[in-house]
């Protein structure tokens, strides 16, 4: 067959409109989110709460199991949550992990770590720390403020009849 009889195509033209389709493909069909999308991110939290019970007449947003280093596991009743960065609100980190047993493991430094084991009940803790791998917490610092326990003298009745002049001195009056 002639070239104006037919509709041949040499076997060179074939390649290069293969080549020319395959390179279509790779540009046109290949993942629509960018390459930053797949790469986690991390996540800078803070935490506020109380180790074991929250004090009179603080209402935690959520009380939660957390592993203290690898083997104390210890309530904090978190006040509030806060990303320090881009990504998911607190209250969506909150809200999916409070359903796992512990919620988090609180990681890193040994000082932080035996910081917050040793911390007693009911002192207020600021936690800062990078959330990675599920839900450990790289715990970068960990302040904790014992409880303020009241004096003995402001816990007794006002109609006791004990100025505060004469708590502080017992042995002056005539």
């Amino acid at each position: 067959m002639s070239r104006i009889a037919g509709n041949r195509r040499s076997p060179a033209h074939r390649a290069v409109w293969a080549i020319l389709v395959l390179v279509a493909c790779a540009a046109f069909g290949g993942p629509s989110r960018p390459a930053h999308a797949r790469v986690r991110q991390t996540i800078m939290l803070r935490i506020e709460g109380f180790l074991d019970a929250a004090p009179e007449g603080v209402r935690p947003q959520r009380k939660i199991q957390v592993r203290i280093g690898r083997d104390a596991t210890r309530s904090l009743a978190v006040t509030r949550l806060a990303n320090q960065g881009a990504g998911p609100h607190g209250q969506t980190i909150l809200g999916e992990v409070a359903r796992y047993r512990p919620a988090f493991r609180l990681v890193g430094d040994d000082a932080l770590v035996a910081k917050l084991a040793g911390a007693p009940p009911g002192a207020r803790v600021t936690l800062t720390g990078n959330l990675s791998s599920g839900r450990n917490v790289l715990l970068t610092s960990a302040d904790v403020e014992p409880v303020a326990v009241p004096p003995p003298a402001a816990a007794a009745s006002p109609g006791a009849g004990a100025s505060p002049d004469a708590a502080a001195s017992p042995g002056d009056g005539g």
